[in-house]
């Protein structure tokens, strides 16, 4: 009788265990960004892991990091010396249409800067948006490549939302005849896509993307949206 006793008491034990460890994991979780004094070390990063949370991604031209984690562990966080904010991720979304339908090249005479040579030749453009097609008769020249951090690839293109391939017409559709005319025509695009095909994002996708044009030595970087 002893045996059968202690045997299910060792049961229920582990069968709360099992309970808390479950509750642990389904707390909910909030993105956030984690600004660090100095570069974060392993260690720091370790605890995020060992407070159930996940680092997301890790920034080399700030001290930050994104991460995925519960309430009580971003009131850990926030005790660390080391730690200077902790703010959320913000969603971010495009520009409204009075900005996308800005006036165009001809009501701000372009056209005589391209006759005179001054069509943005030898000019890298990072539109930061849901990315372009690159398949497009007036663009497809023009592009030079891109990333896209929404899906974690480099193949950036703007599949169902347009707002990206409309903001890179604006900037640099070809002067081949056909359709629109960009401000510059001859410049180089790169798209880096941090909006998905609803046209949202969040702010660590938009860091990460003003990060890779840095890193890739853009000469002009290009984002319509707002919260």
């Amino acid at each position: 009788m002893k045996k059968s006793f202690l045997t299910l008491i060792t049961f229920l034990a582990i069968i709360l265990i099992l309970l808390s460890g479950t509750a642990y994991s389904e707390e909910p979780r909030r993105d956030v960004i984690i600004g660090f004094h100095q570069m974060p070390i392993p260690s720091e990063k370790a605890s995020i892991h060992s407070e159930g949370g996940v680092v997301k991604h890790e920034y080399r031209l700030i001290h930050a990091v994104s991460a995925s984690l519960s309430e009580q562990a971003i009131d850990n966080m926030r005790k660390n010396p080391r730690v200077a904010y902790i703010e959320d991720d913000a969603i971010l979304t495009i520009a409204t249409d009075e900005y996308v339908n800005s006036p165009g090249v001809s009501h701000i005479g372009c056209e005589m800067a391209h006759n005179n040579g001054i069509d943005g030749t030898g000019v890298k453009v990072a539109v930061i948006d849901t990315g372009i097609d690159y398949t497009h008769e007036d663009l497809d020249a023009n592009y030079k490549g891109g990333y896209d951090f929404v899906f974690n690839d480099s193949d950036p293109f703007d599949g169902d939302n347009g707002h990206g391939t409309h903001v890179a017409g604006i900037i640099a559709a070809e002067r081949n005849g056909i359709g629109v005319v960009g401000v510059a025509p001859n410049a180089s695009l790169y798209a880096v896509r941090v909006l998905d095909s609803t046209g949202f994002g969040t702010a660590s996708w938009v860091i990460a993307g003003i990060e890779w044009a840095v890193d890739n030595d853009m000469d002009v970087v290009v984002m319509s949206f707002g919260t």
